[in-house]
Parts: C-alpha cells; sequence; structure tokens
C-alpha cells in the first residue's frame, strides 16, 4: 500500500565540505565578472517566439487568462521582491562601513603598539574588507538602478491608428500577459545575479571583518599584563620629584 511520503522527493543530497567551498569560489568568481560586465538595456530577441494569438480560440484563450494574468503578476511580484532585499543589503551595508571606519580609527590610534607583521596583517585585513564591501555596494547599486519591465499598456485597449478602442479578445490578452512575463522574469534573473554577488561578497566582507575583530581582541588580551587586581600606575620623572618635595615639605612641618 502506497503512502504519502512515496510521493514526496527526496531532500537535497548534503554536498562535501571541499565542493561547497570550491562552488562558492567559483560562484563569485563568476559573479565579480558579470559585475564589471556593460549591458544594454534591453534583453535580445529570443531565437523563438510565442505563437500568434490568432492560433488560440476565443473559448480556450476565456480558460487560459486567468492564468496567464498569474505569472504576469508573478513576474512582477518576484521583481519588487529582489529589489527589496537590495534595499535591506544596502542598509546592512552601510552599518557596516560604520563599524569597519571605526575598527580603522582605532587601529591607526595604536598603530606603534604593533610590530611590523602584525600591522602589515591588519592593514591586508583592511584593505579585504574594503575592497569586498565596495563590490557588493557596487553590484546593489547595479541591481537597484534596473527599473525596466513590461506590462500592458493603453495600446493593449486603444487603437492609436482608428482613434478607437480595439475589439476584446482573450487570446490577445493572454498573449500580452505571456510576452510581458517572458521579458521580465529575464530581467528579474539578471538582477538576481547582481544580488546574489552583493550577498556573497557581503558575507566574505563580514567573515573578514570579524577574523579582524578577533585579532584585536587577542593583540588586547596580550599586550595587556596580568596585575593580579592591582593597577600600576606609571609616573613621569618630573612628578616624581614634585611629589618628592612636597612629601618631605610635610615631613618637616611635623
Amino acid at each position: 500500500m502506497a503512502k504519502i511520503i512515496d510521493f514526496l522527493p527526496n531532500r537535497p543530497q548534503k554536498k562535501p565540505l571541499h565542493k561547497a567551498i570550491k562552488g562558492y569560489f567559483r560562484s563569485i568568481k563568476y559573479l565579480i565578472k558579470h559585475l564589471f560586465i556593460s549591458y544594454d538595456n534591453e534583453p535580445t530577441k529570443p531565437k523563438l517566439e510565442l505563437p500568434t494569438y490568432e492560433k488560440l480560440s476565443e473559448q480556450d484563450a476565456e480558460k487560459y487568462l486567468p492564468h496567464c494574468k498569474e505569472i504576469y503578476e508573478s513576474s512582477v511580484e518576484r521583481f519588487s521582491a529582489i529589489q527589496n532585499k537590495a534595499q535591506q543589503l544596502l542598509g546592512f551595508i552601510s552599518l557596516s562601513s560604520t563599524v569597519i571606519g571605526g575598527l580603522i580609527a582605532f587601529a591607526y590610534k595604536d598603530k606603534t603598539s604593533y610590530s611590523t607583521i602584525e600591522y602589515h596583517l591588519i592593514l591586508t585585513l583592511f584593505a579585504s574588507v574594503v575592497i569586498f564591501s565596495f563590490l557588493s555596494l557596487l553590484a546593489i547599486y547595479r541591481c537597484i538602478r534596473v527599473k525596466s519591465h513590461y506590462k500592458p499598456f493603453i495600446s493593449a485597449i486603444i487603437d492609436f491608428e482608428k482613434v478607437d478602442y480595439n475589439q476584446y479578445k482573450a487570446s490577445k490578452c493572454c498573449y500580452d500577459y505571456l510576452d510581458c512575463a517572458i521579458y521580465n522574469e529575464v530581467i528579474n534573473d539578471h538582477i538576481a545575479d547582481f544580488l546574489r554577488a552583493a550577498q556573497m561578497l557581503f558575507l566574505l566582507s563580514l567573515t573578514l571583518l570579524l577574523f579582524l575583530g578577533c585579532i584585536f581582541l587577542g593583540l588586547m588580551l596580550i599586550q595587556s599584563p596580568n596585575t593580579n587586581g592591582v593597577t600600576k600606575v606609571q609616573l613621569e620623572s618630573s612628578t616624581i620629584d614634585e611629589l618628592e618635595r612636597i612629601l618631605i615639605k610635610a615631613l618637616r612641618d611635623k
């Protein structure tokens, strides 16, 4: 006897760690290359176009129309979702930039307390964090600046040559919805690559930033000696001489 679980697909298989890391850096390489390529404003025409709406009967078109409209609305919703994710990621990048600026100021203030190797290591990590953050910011802006998408316009209702309304045809509406949806999905895939590049670069930047913070914490613990609750105060020689004079004067007065 068959069970419901028999009709469910298997869960995704676990990928080995080395393959996951290799695939991650392969994706970063592709997306960074995609980031610096200049593209046309509109996609090129496909090899095969949709069948003309004349081939679809009005009776069948009335049945297909709700589904075609749903496909079109789904492409518009996906476009809005990608743009919203890009706006949210832009806020996270701006927040991390503040943290990076604070760490840079802290490192520059205490740079004399680091050895040459430590200073160059911190400087290299800072440069990597700034570069990856800048690339993720660039990817976000390339994603946000794409605003073009297709939707049925006035010409779908009005014939401007005859200055009259077009005769309603459900088959023509189905064709317009599907044609716009196909174009929109191509644009969605295009800007989704920019969003994915920004996410991966930002994750890499955060990883390096966390590693840099651990280095700062380790250096602070190493450089601060264990005083076992005793606070050591270092005074200048002039201050010590002044204290001696005050102490001698107090003893003489007694």
